[in-house]
Formats: structure tokens, C-alpha cells, sequence
């Protein structure tokens, strides 16, 4: 009996802490979803939404930051990707922008590939890039500096460069 009433105890403890706040994560950026959502009413109820989404000519910032979208084999279905809101490339792409172009920094020397940079991140973060689903709406930039900085030093092994703000370097974006 007190080795229930302790479980019990401990169980509406664990809840009343996650409810009042849950335990702190590191810096975390909110993407949440778009406002302007649209449906096809005769499609049925099984449809996703059609979200509208920035096209890849956007993200010209990306080859300032020195981050190339693609190797030129894969352009087209990374371009596919990035412009499908269901991809997850959207809203990684926003933070992604909050670290580099927002913050005035790029990579030196050889850059890094937007698709190993988000490979890596799914993959530390434990979600699985290939998830058809992945709309993601919060980011832990630290886990997605870490991301950056492993894809980077993939590109660019012989540097001895071993973390992120060594990576970096000031860039003019220009706007």
C-alpha cells in the first residue's frame, strides 16, 4: 500500500512538473505553422493541406552563408523538397537562416550541403529524415550548430577547426 501511495505521489509530481513547464531544452526557435492554409473540399478529409511555401530562389542566402543546396545529381529533388512544406526543409530552413544570415555568419573554406546538414541534424535530434511527415515546428539551434559544424568539417576533415564558432566567419548579406 505505501509503495503504491509513493508511485502514485511521484507519478502527479512528474505530471504537475510537466504541465507547469516541463523541463527546460536548450534555445529552442518556434516555426509554427503557416497561416494561410488551404484545402480541396473534394478531395476528401484524408488530404493534407496545401501550404504555400517559399520557392528555392529565396534562399539565395544560402550560397552567401557558403551552404550549397545540393550536389548538382540531387538539385532536383532537393529543390522538390524545399519547396514542400511537408519535407521539413521550410521550417529548417528558417532556423537555419536564424543562425547564418540573421547573425551575419558564414563557413569558411569548403562549404557544407543543406542535405547532409539536415540529415545530421534529424539524426541527432533521433527523428528520421525520411519521415514523409516531418513538419517539425520547434528547433534546438544548439543541436542544429552541431549539425552545421559536423557537416561542415565532413567537407573540410584535414581543417583544424573543432567547433562552430571557429568555423564561422563575418559575411555581409547585403540587405
Amino acid at each position: 500500500m505505501k509503495s503504491m501511495l509513493r508511485s502514485f505521489t511521484t507519478a502527479a509530481l512528474v505530471a504537475a512538473v510537466l504541465l507547469l513547464g516541463g523541463c527546460p531544452k536548450g534555445e529552442q526557435t518556434d516555426v509554427s505553422g503557416p497561416d494561410n492554409v488551404t484545402t480541396n473540399p473534394d478531395e476528401g478529409s484524408n488530404v493534407r493541406p496545401v501550404v504555400p511555401v517559399p520557392s528555392i530562389n529565396e534562399y539565395g542566402w544560402l550560397a552567401k552563408a557558403n551552404i550549397k543546396i545540393a550536389n548538382q545529381n540531387q538539385y532536383d529533388a532537393v529543390k522538390k523538397k524545399v519547396e514542400d512544406y511537408y519535407s521539413g526543409y521550410p521550417s529548417f530552413l528558417k532556423v537555419l537562416k536564424l543562425i547564418t544570415r540573421d547573425r551575419n555568419v558564414g563557413l569558411k573554406d569548403n562549404p557544407a550541403y543543406l542535405t547532409d546538414v539536415f540529415d545530421k541534424y534529424y539524426e541527432m535530434a533521433g527523428a528520421d529524415p525520411a519521415d514523409p511527415y516531418l513538419a517539425t515546428t520547434d528547433y534546438d539551434t544548439g543541436i542544429l550548430k552541431n549539425a552545421l559544424f559536423l557537416s561542415w568539417k565532413k567537407q573540410n576533415e584535414f581543417s583544424n577547426v573543432d567547433n562552430y564558432d571557429d568555423m564561422v566567419t563575418n559575411v555581409n548579406f547585403g540587405e
